[in-house]
């Protein structure tokens, strides 16, 4: 992205949420900008710090999609989506997201991941247990 990011449209995707839910997200959790490659490709590149119980996650990617879709500068672009979606291996319903219910709603955008369209629910990337030498002091 040699010229960097063209626009921030952060404002746009957080309210682009559906309408009475609510989405727990705080004031910084996302970032959406704008940028173009050297092939002149241009993307939507978009940050999120996900909820610890990952149920956030769907409702991000759907207004992200639902932003781009809504827009006619950003019906070309491609995205690129860097979260930490915090999903379960086996969720509680209701109260975690479910890795396997998450893999079905990316692609239901026709989307994929690193992961691929059906996420082995036991790759663990993460576990909640901490250390005294991993503080997470806002908790």
């Amino acid at each position: 992205f040699p010229a960097g990011p063209s626009a921030e449209i952060t404002a746009l995707v957080e309210s682009s949420f559906e309408e009475g839910v609510d989405v727990p997200i705080a004031k910084g959790d996302i970032l959406a900008i704008t940028a173009t490659d050297r092939d002149g490709i241009p993307f939507v590149i978009a940050a999120f710090h996900g909820d610890t119980n990952g149920l956030a996650t769907k409702p991000v990617l759907s207004a992200i999609m639902k932003a781009m879709a809504s827009d006619s500068a950003l019906v070309t672009h491609k995205l690129i989506f860097g979260l930490d979606a915090n999903t379960y291996e086996k969720a509680k319903p209701g109260k975690q997201q479910d890795v396997l219910e998450w893999g079905k709603h990316y692609v239901s955008y026709g989307l994929t991941s690193c992961w691929g369209d059906v996420p082995n629910p036991s790759n663990y990337t993460t576990f909640n247990s901490r250390t005294y030498l991993q503080p997470q002091l806002n908790k």
